[in-house]
């Protein structure tokens, strides 16, 4: 008899949890999952920042290529945006592709509209210029920047100071 009391006894006690107790759960779930989304989207932004770096150190190696074959590089009479609408009518697309690079990388979230360089004009997008003895390669970027634009030996363009999320190479 002992046995059919205590399993009557199990079974008229409370089962589940209580609304307290899921409420503190889904709270703890919406923090964590919170924390997570930041730290995801600044993982990206991060990515895409070095993916900017690689590509403009890609063109950077096929515009020393070409120099040392025509003892100057590709004329721009002003900043030009690298693919501007998806179109590769731009200095380095028609001057580089195909002998030097298979194909010019545009950056990852390029838009569509137009550059005026990294002084104004379209946020995101790669952009060039040279006289013919030198030159510039400039993008933005989303996160902190180890080589900004003001680094860079005989900028003259944003009136001799260009924004510090502005990152950039330069011929050697």
């Amino acid at each position: 008899m002992l046995k059919k009391e205590k399993i009557q006894k199990l079974t008229s006690e409370r089962v589940g949890f209580s609304m307290v107790e899921i409420m503190v759960i889904v709270t703890l779930i919406t923090i964590l999952a919170g924390v997570g989304v930041i730290a995801f989207r600044g993982v990206q932004a991060r990515a895409r920042d070095a993916k900017r770096q690689t590509d403009l150190e890609s063109i950077q190696t096929a515009l020393e290529v070409y120099y040392q074959e025509h003892y100057s590089y590709p004329s721009s009479s002003e900043w030009d945006k690298v693919k501007n609408n998806g179109v590769s009518d731009d200095v380095l697309s028609v001057t580089l592709e195909p002998d030097y690079m298979n194909l010019v990388p545009i950056d990852p979230l390029q838009s569509d509209t137009a550059n005026q360089g990294p002084c104004g004009g379209g946020r995101y997008g790669y952009v060039y210029w040279s006289d013919g003895t030198t030159y510039f390669l400039a993008t933005y970027v989303e996160g902190a920047n180890s080589s900004p634009c003001s680094s860079l030996a005989g900028w003259t363009a944003c009136g001799g100071s260009p924004p510090s999320d502005c990152y950039g190479v330069q011929n050697p």
